[in-house]
């Protein structure tokens, strides 16, 4: 890594003030070779070291930060550091039988989001440097998981947001994956009513994608998707947040038994 990226004279507030990103305007100059998706320095309009983050000058947020340290060697102990932290911190405020195990920027991981459901993992990455750490951050992952007595049994990908295309990557959708689309298959010809449940945003979710799948294949089950709706949730424990957003063990329950009652 040898390119320095040199912000203008009072820009930056947003990093400045916790923020992982730098948009192309806030920068006065790049200092040094690199290519797209590369790390790089940071530094403030006088000299000031910001940290290091990785870059694209195809995208509107240029830099996106890894670590605020200069110094820092941003390897595979220092990505293991990253994901056993989110791990740690996951056991301790979720149930993570299903949840969010990474979460982008809230995570010091910027750009991608991983998601357990039981054994198997889904991942959606939506920058070029994140994208190369990619296969470190689930190997590590896979392995602290493990330590814990959790095998993972599959890893799919569902990176297909627009803004893939705008970072330079292709989008990788489900049905890039053999097995998950044998079993939507399956799934729309065999059911009359589908219920997706994540512990997560309904917009842009697996919901989402379901539906997608079915309409584009002629299927036409009921699809009923439970998560995180698209509106302001209270603040609460994770069992209050469940059962507000109606995808607890009891919420389920009412809309497995609400569905059923409908096709009687």
């Amino acid at each position: 890594m040898s390119a320095n990226v040199i912000l203008k004279k009072g820009e930056g507030r947003t990093l400045k003030a916790g923020g992982a990103w730098i948009y192309d305007n806030e920068i006065d100059k790049i200092e040094g070779d690199f290519e797209n998706g590369d790390m790089v320095f940071v530094s403030d309009f006088d000299g000031y070291p910001m940290g290091q983050g990785f870059i694209n000058t195809r995208s509107k947020i240029t830099v996106r930060m890894m670590t605020r340290k200069k110094d820092t060697v941003v390897d595979d102990a220092f990505i293991e550091m990253r994901v056993r932290d989110a791990w740690e911190y996951r056991k301790t405020t979720v149930d993570t039988s299903s949840c969010r195990l990474i979460f982008g920027e809230a995570d010091f991981l910027p750009g991608i989001v991983i998601d357990k459901f039981a054994d198997v993992l889904v991942v959606e990455s939506l920058a070029l440097g994140i994208d190369r750490f990619k296969p470190v951050i689930l190997d590590k992952l896979k392995k602290v998981l493990a330590e814990d007595g959790i095998s993972i049994r599959g890893v799919y990908e569902r990176s297909d947001a627009k803004v893939r295309l705008q970072e330079g990557m292709e989008r990788v959708t489900p049905e890039n994956l053999p097995r998950a689309q044998e079993l939507l298959h399956e799934v729309g010809r065999k059911f009359r009513c589908v219920v997706t449940v994540e512990d997560g945003a309904l917009r842009g979710g697996v919901g989402e994608a379901v539906v997608a799948f079915f309409c584009e294949h002629g299927y036409l089950p009921k699809v009923v998707s439970l998560g995180i709706p698209d509106r302001f949730v209270e603040h609460g424990t994770p069992a209050q947040l469940y059962a507000q957003c109606g995808y607890d063990a009891e919420g389920i329950y009412r809309t497995l038994k609400s569905l059923q009652e409908s096709l009687q």
